[in-house]
């Protein structure tokens, strides 16, 4: 969806991909209405949904830094994510992928009905899933999520 590939357009590129991975609460993906209504309403800052556009295709470069970091905290991301080099997102790319994976795979609602479970409920559900993947014929898992026990 961005206009112009290249280093100018690293904005764009990055409020395309948050564009494309963050969901609301409902796992609807954001509207440029909603955004700019979230600008204006959380932050004070006035910004057409035509604006965020032209942001998020390139047509626009140079936000202030006022509307990047509203931007950002919007998304959940540091203000870094917008600006910095590809190598130095890398990590917060490698989540949104695994969201969209987890969000693709219809996972997103089992995790978020087990996270506020105790740590011996939650060991409970994954030896029942483990359960279930012998019972289809599935291999073990053989990669963990990274920080997860």
């Amino acid at each position: 969806m961005v206009a112009n590939e290249g280093p100018d357009n690293i904005i764009a590129r990055r409020l395309d991909r948050l564009f494309s991975t963050v969901t609301d609460a409902d796992g609807r993906l954001y509207s440029l209405q909603a955004v700019s209504t979230a600008l204006r309403d959380r932050y004070g800052i006035d910004r057409s949904p035509q604006y965020i556009q032209m942001l998020r295709t390139g047509i626009r470069a140079n936000p202030t830094v006022n509307v990047l970091h509203a931007l950002a905290d919007f998304f959940g991301v540091p203000t870094s994510y917008l600006l910095a080099d590809d190598d130095e997102v890398r990590s917060i790319d490698e989540q949104l992928e695994l969201l969209v994976q987890l969000r693709r795979h219809g996972v997103t609602r089992i995790a978020m009905r087990a996270a506020p479970l105790s740590e011996a409920s939650r060991r409970f559900i994954l030896q029942a899933i483990d359960t279930a993947r012998r019972a289809e014929g599935l291999p073990a898992p053989d990669n963990e999520v990274a920080g997860e026990e």
